[in-house]
C-alpha cells in the first residue's frame, strides 16, 4: 500500500477529528482513564512532564495560501503538512477516485528538479514518516523532517506541486496499483470487512451510481486532462498548510513563504459536488457489483448528527464505548471511523463501528452489535475516556506524555499539525473547547439518551455485499 501509516490513523481517519489516535503510542493513553478518573499521587505530579501549550500563529500569504506555524519546544524535527480542500466528494462523476489516484501521483511523479520515486524510495527519504491520504472533503499531504533539512523540504514540496509531470505510464502504473489494492483487502478476508471503501463504494439514492474507487475509468484518463485537474486544486485559496515542531530556525518562515507564495493565486475553486448526502436509511443492501474477491462481507453502520449537534459528544462516546468493548472479545478486532460529508456540514460525520475476525463471520459479529447496543450501560467515565483520547487534538495543551514521546517518535508531529490544521479550517477556539466542555460534563442520562436515539435500526444501514 503506498500510504505510510505509521504515524497517523488508519483513517481512513480520518479523523478526521476523532480518528488520529492509531498510534501505539496514543492508543496507550486511551486505554487508561484519563487523569479525571483518578488522581494521581503528588508523587508522580512532580515527575511528570509539564504540558506544553498548542500555540498557533497564520498568516495568509497573497496568493491566497494559508500558513499555521506550531512551535514545540525540544523537538529537532518538523511536520510540514499540506491540506487541499477538495476530496472524494469532489470526484468527478466520469472519475471516481481521482483524489485517490492524484494521491499516489503526488508521491511517485517526476516534477522539475524531481525524478520519480518508488515507495522505497520515499521511505527512504522521510524515515520519520510519510503520509497521503484523501478525504470526502480535503486531501492531505505530509512529511516529517530534521529541522536542519525543513526550509529545503517546504521549497522542494511548493516546487513539485507546481511542476508536477503526469505521463501515461504514471497513470497506468498507479491505476494499477488501486486496483491491487481493493483486491487484496478482500480477497482472503471472508468475514466482516473493516473497509471504508466498501461502505462509501455502496451508499448511494436510487439514482446514483455507486460511490467509490473505480480504477477501470480512472485508467482511461489522458494526462492533460490529469494536468488541468491538478491545477485546480493547487491555486492558492485551496492550499493551507501546517509547519509543526521546531519551526523556529532562522529561515524557515521566509523559505516558506518565499516557496509557498510562488503558488498560484486566486480564491479557492468551486469544486461540484458530484454525491448527495444519504442521511438516516433503513435497509439492507443485499448486493453489491464491482467488488473484488468472491465471498460475502459485511459492515453494520450507524449515521452520526452533525458535530454541530449538542447530541454529538454523546454519539461519539457511546461509540467509542462500543469499540472498546468489541475489541476485548476474543479472535476479533474493531475500529471506529469517521468520515465528514461537506453536503450537511464541514463537521458532520456518520460512525462505521466495525468489527471482523468473528470465528463464525459477519452473522455473529451483527448479532453481538444489536445484543450490546440494547445493554450496554454508561457511566460518566466513559466520557472522561473519550475526552482523555481526544484532548489535545481538540486543542487542550500538548499533554507530558506526549511531549516525551515526541523526542523519539517525531513522527508524531505529524498528527499534531494534521489537528491543528483541521481545527483551524473548521472551527475555532471556541468551538472546540465547547465540544470539550459537553464531553466532560457527558452524563449516564445524556449518553443512554444518544444511544436510543441515534443507534435505533432506523438509523442503520446494513451492508452484506457480495463480490462479482
Amino acid at each position: 500500500m503506498l500510504d505510510r501509516f505509521r504515524l497517523l490513523a488508519a483513517a481512513a481517519t480520518p479523523l478526521l477529528l476523532m480518528a488520529l489516535s492509531a498510534d501505539p503510542a496514543l492508543a496507550r493513553q486511551d486505554a487508561e482513564p484519563p487523569a479525571g478518573d483518578k488522581r494521581p499521587t503528588e508523587a508522580v505530579e512532580q515527575t511528570e512532564t509539564p504540558p506544553a501549550p498548542q500555540i498557533v500563529t497564520e498568516r495568509t500569504l497573497p496568493n491566497g495560501v494559508r500558513v499555521l506555524t506550531q512551535p514545540i519546544a525540544g523537538v529537532e524535527s518538523a511536520a510540514i503538512v499540506v491540506v487541499f480542500e477538495s476530496g472524494s466528494s469532489n470526484d468527478p462523476s466520469d472519475a471516481p477516485g481521482l483524489s485517490r489516484l492524484f494521491d499516489r501521483l503526488l508521491m511517485t511523479c517526476a516534477s522539475q528538479d524531481s525524478p520519480p520515486r518508488s515507495v522505497k524510495q520515499l521511505n527512504e527519504a522521510y524515515p520519520a514518516g510519510w503520509n497521503i491520504r484523501s478525504y470526502d472533503a480535503m486531501s492531505v499531504y505530509g512529511v516529517v523532517v530534521p529541522s536542519d533539512k525543513a526550509a529545503e523540504e517546504v521549497e522542494r514540496i511548493a516546487r513539485h506541486m507546481r511542476t508536477l509531470n503526469v505521463t501515461a505510464e504514471d497513470i497506468s502504473r498507479e491505476t494499477g496499483s488501486i486496483e491491487a489494492e481493493i483486491k487484496s483487502l478482500f480477497d482472503d478476508q471472508p468475514l466482516v470487512k473493516p473497509m471504508s471503501w466498501l461502505v462509501a463504494k455502496s451508499f448511494r439514492h436510487e439514482t446514483d451510481a455507486p460511490r467509490g474507487i473505480d480504477p477501470l475509468r480512472l485508467a482511461r484518463l489522458q494526462p492533460d486532462r490529469m494536468l488541468r485537474e491538478w491545477q485546480q486544486r493547487i491555486i492558492g485559496g485551496n492550499v493551507t498548510v501546517v509547519l509543526a515542531g521546531d519551526v523556529s530556525r532562522i529561515g524557515l518562515d521566509a523559505a516558506a513563504d518565499k516557496a509557498l507564495g510562488a503558488l498560484p493565486g486566486g480564491s479557492r475553486p468551486e469544486f461540484p459536488l458530484t454525491v448527495r448526502p444519504v442521511g438516516s436509511v433503513a435497509r439492507d443492501v443485499l448486493d453489491s457489483s464491482g467488488l473484488p474477491g468472491n465471498r460475502p462481507h459485511g459492515v453494520a453502520a450507524f449515521f452520526a448528527p452533525p458535530i454541530t449537534s449538542p447530541d454529538h459528544p454523546a454519539f461519539l462516546t457511546v461509540s467509542r464505548a462500543l469499540m472498546r468493548d468489541a475489541a476485548t472479545l476474543q479472535g476479533s478486532q474493531s475500529r471506529i471511523e469517521f468520515q465528514y460529508d461537506m453536503l450537511l456540514d464541514p463537521r458532520a460525520a456518520y460512525v462505521t463501528p466495525h468489527a471482523w475476525r468473528y470465528p463464525k463471520g459477519p452473522a455473529q459479529a451483527l448479532g453481538y452489535w444489536d445484543a450490546k447496543i440494547k445493554n450496554r450501560k454508561y457511566t460518566h467515565a466513559d466520557a472522561l475516556r473519550t475526552l482523555g483520547a481526544l484532548d489535545w487534538q481538540l486543542g487542550a495543551p500538548l499533554r507530558g506524555g506526549v511531549v516525551d514521546e515526541l523526542a523519539h517518535q517525531p513522527g508524531l508531529l505529524y498528527t499534531i499539525a494534521y489537528a491543528t490544521g483541521f481545527r483551524a479550517m473548521y472551527g475555532d477556539t471556541a468551538f472546540w473547547d465547547g465540544y470539550r466542555t459537553k464531553l466532560q460534563r457527558m452524563d449516564p442520562k445524556d449518553l443512554t439518551a444518544a444511544r436510543d436515539k441515534y443507534f435505533a435500526d432506523n438509523n442503520r444501514a446494513l451492508f452484506i455485499l457480495k463480490g462479482d
